[in-house]
């Protein structure tokens, strides 16, 4: 599965897809991932790749942890955070629409998608 296109395709739906390849073909060294992943890159992508190895002045990122969260930082964007800002936001807890551990649960699980959370936040 390519990845070319980050405005056509969730980069967190190939990531998780990647993640799953790993694993079932048992692969844990974030080397090999890395290669594994760089060769799935293509299109706009692939030019994303080039310019950051060489802003940082290296061949290739040898960390799939590293591209990853580039990656992340990179595609998901400001409009994804600011989604999931919207969606804490409206975030509540009525009576007879689950527990308060429910309540917890969906608050961290949108919690933890905010790369960029303030202090405040």
């Amino acid at each position: 599965m390519r990845l070319t296109d980050p405005e056509g395709q969730s980069v967190e739906a190939w990531i998780r897809h990647l993640e799953l390849v790993f694993q079932a073909n048992g692969i844990t060294a974030e080397s090999e991932k890395a290669i594994i992943a760089i060769a799935q890159f293509g299109g706009i992508i692939d030019t994303w790749y080039r310019m950051i190895c060489y802003q940082k002045g290296v061949v290739h990122l040898g960390q799939w942890s590293e591209i990853k969260h580039l990656l992340l930082k990179e595609y998901r964007g400001r409009r994804y955070e600011q989604q999931v800002r919207d969606r804490i936001f409206l975030l509540n807890q009525q009576i007879g629409e689950g527990s308060l551990t429910d309540y917890i649960r969906r608050f961290t699980s949108l919690a933890l998608q905010l790369t960029t959370a303030t202090q405040e936040e």
